[in-house]
């Protein structure tokens, strides 16, 4: 299958984003700096690679999924590769090569605790708590056919007292890594 994936890294800083191998990913700056479009882009690339891959794209609300998040999703994924169209009831978008994508609320912990994914993406991750993140984290890396996971943050900047400045905050390790963007990192895809 000849699949025509039209992302392109918004810059360098992207590009790196993407290459790294590291599990642990932030990408954390100003609105309109192209965080979400590359967590998502991200995602996408991880359920193309991995046959059978779960993924689980994840904002505080089913509303603010929908109106921005699922945008981005619909924007980037390549209609031919979906095999079963999203539904609305489980909020599932299955791929070709057997991999799903869900799309989850974070209003309630107990929801998430039968999951099992390769790789999650937190949107705006700013609003939830470290207790969710950290019951999210906990979620992934469990499928035995998946070689690599991911657990992305993306985030409007924080105050230092924040989960996410204590996880991302203090430099990169060998496992955790963040990549700090602002508006002016997308100029070329923002409106005048």
């Amino acid at each position: 299958m000849d699949i025509h994936f039209q992302y392109q890294p918004l810059n360098e800083k992207m590009a790196d984003f993407h290459a790294s191998p590291v599990t642990y990913k932030a990408l954390i700056g100003g609105f309109g700096s192209g965080k979400t479009y590359g967590g998502v882009a991200e995602g996408l690339m991880l359920s193309m690679e991995f046959p059978n891959n779960v993924g689980v794209v994840c904002r505080k609300t089913f509303g603010e999924i929908h109106r921005s998040t699922k945008l981005v999703f619909d924007e980037l994924c390549p209609p031919q590769i979906i095999k079963k169209p999203y539904n609305q009831h489980d909020h599932t978008q299955i791929l070709v090569n057997g991999s799903k994508i869900l799309f989850f609320p974070l209003d309630d912990p107990q929801k998430i605790r039968s999951l099992n994914a390769g790789w999650i993406l937190i949107d705006e991750a700013n609003e939830i708590t470290e207790e969710m993140a950290t019951m999210l984290s906990l979620r992934k890396g469990r499928l035995a056919n998946i070689p690599r996971s991911a657990f992305m943050v993306a985030s409007n900047p924080t105050e230092t007292n924040h989960w996410l400045y204590k996880w991302f905050g203090h430099g990169d390790t060998s496992d955790r890594r963040c990549w700090n963007f602002t508006t002016y990192d997308n100029l070329k895809y923002l409106p005048p």
